[in-house]
């Protein structure tokens, strides 16, 4: 296959998200250190593709709301911030 990443949709990066990134236990330096490894993981996958990259940016608001923990939201809004302001990428 040339592109394993050519078969994920939008829908599986949401999944993802929902399955994987919504951490409601309290953080320590384990934790989030694991949740930055996970969600750098996920945006790198999701990046190489422009359309599901747009339909997660314009979905946004609703990823932020599904939150329990503000402190896994804070940094998830942090990684975010700096993907859309990252250059030369």
């Amino acid at each position: 296959m040339i592109n394993a990443y050519s078969s994920y949709s939008y829908e599986f990066f949401k999944q993802w998200f929902h399955s994987f990134l919504l951490f409601n236990e309290e953080i320590n330096e384990i934790n989030k250190k694991d949740y930055q490894d996970l969600l750098q993981h996920w945006s790198t996958h999701f990046l190489r593709s422009h359309e599901i990259t747009m339909q997660i940016l314009m979905d946004i608001d609703l990823l932020i709301q599904t939150f329990k923990n503000q402190q896994y939201q804070s940094i998830f809004i942090q990684h975010m911030i700096s993907l859309c302001f990252r250059q030369g990428k």
